[in-house]
């Protein structure tokens, strides 16, 4: 069984504003605040989705820190290539947003100024095919009837990047 953010918002507790797949919102008095999922409710989006989310095995707070105890994931970090394959990615590679809709950006009722561009947690060096202006309509950042859906596009590519030595 897949979940919808829609299913998830359903299910919302009091003063939370909002749910996606990683993260609840609330709002109080002037803070915007952004909580992380608890273990269980990542553990169960793991489960009912196709995200390829690491194991986590356990969550705690230490001395004011909080410790995430997750799977190890094979593979290299992009600080880790040769010069020349920085080179490579340097040239194909632009910063993106990669969840630029309506409600991520935050606009000045009045004089329409932008005020804020929000949730980064996708940003990142991608080829700019990547980002795509969804800001243009409201709704999630997927094609809807009559686009493109270059979902598979955009999987296969990193596919292909994660596969690389």
């Amino acid at each position: 069984m897949s979940f919808t953010n829609q299913m998830l918002n359903d299910r919302k507790e009091k003063d939370c504003i909002g749910i996606i797949h990683e993260r609840k919102y609330y709002r109080s008095g002037v803070s915007f605040i952004k909580r992380s999922l608890r273990p269980k409710e990542w553990q169960l989006l793991k489960e009912n989705s196709t995200i390829p989310i690491p194991h986590l095995y356990c969550c705690f707070e230490d001395d004011d820190a909080v410790y995430l105890v997750m799977e190890y994931v094979e593979g290299v970090s992009m600080d880790r290539l040769t010069e020349d394959q920085k080179a490579r990615v340097e040239n194909e590679f632009v910063f993106c947003h990669n969840d630029l809709s309506q409600n991520n950006v935050i606009v000045d009722p009045n004089s329409l100024k932008i005020r804020a561009i929000i949730d980064w947690e996708y940003a990142g060096f991608y080829p700019a095919y990547f980002d795509r202006s969804f800001f243009r309509r409201k709704g999630p950042s997927v094609a809807i009837d009559g686009e493109i859906d270059d979902s598979e596009i955009l999987l296969d590519f990193l596919y292909c990047v994660c596969k690389a030595p």
